[in-house]
Order: structure tokens, then C-alpha cells, then sequence
């Protein structure tokens, strides 16, 4: 009985460690973004649940002429440095400005990333 005695004991000694490496790894990820956000109300429109203001329209124009005029178009239309966003949708145009990745159309266009 001695040796079924020492062997549980060496399990155990192997095993606490173990478990509590992984409960250390399990608790130092970071909780699931989607878990930790409360869903919000779509209209059944499709359009987001918050109204913009006329001072968010001016000051989304201000910064589009600043930043992406140059090579979109003052209409947005494109330019040879830059594709038409008439197309573009809001998904798309969140990823481009949020990330800093547009499609480039020649190697040597490519702005500084963000």
C-alpha cells in the first residue's frame, strides 16, 4: 500500500502545477470582445442606431478633404491615385480608415500605415 501511497502522491505533486499553469494562462486571456459588449438594437432599417448631426457631416467633410481628397477626388469620385468610393460601403470604408489598408494601386503609392 506504501507504494500505491507514494505513487498518488507523485501524481498530485505533477498534477497542482499543472492545473494551476493553466488556470493562470486561462485567466490571463483576455475575455471574448463579443461577450463583453452588449448587443445594441439595429432599426430595422439597417441604418445605425445613432443620428448623425450636421456638425458630424461638417466635420466628416473636413477631415475627407484633408485626408482623402488628394487621392479620391473632392467628390469622391477617384482619381488616378485613387479608386472611386461611390461604391464603397460602410463596412469597407470602416476597415480602410480604421486599419490604414487601401488598395494601392502601384508599389510605389503606398502611403505610411497607420
Amino acid at each position: 500500500m506504501t507504494r500505491w501511497h507514494l505513487s498518488t502522491r507523485s501524481s498530485l505533486l505533477l498534477l497542482v502545477p499543472l492545473l494551476v499553469a493553466l488556470g493562470v494562462v486561462a485567466l490571463s486571456r483576455p475575455p471574448d470582445a463579443r461577450a463583453a459588449q452588449p448587443e445594441t438594437a439595429q432599426p430595422e432599417t439597417g441604418q445605425p442606431a445613432t443620428e448623425e448631426t450636421e456638425v458630424d457631416v461638417e466635420l466628416g467633410a473636413q477631415l475627407y478633404q484633408r485626408d482623402c481628397a488628394f487621392c479620391h477626388g473632392a467628390d469622391g469620385r477617384g482619381t488616378s491615385r485613387g479608386q472611386s468610393l461611390t461604391e464603397v460601403g460602410p463596412a469597407e470604408a470602416h476597415y480602410a480608415i480604421t486599419t490604414g489598408r487601401m488598395p494601392i494601386q502601384a508599389v510605389g503609392d503606398e502611403r505610411r500605415r497607420r
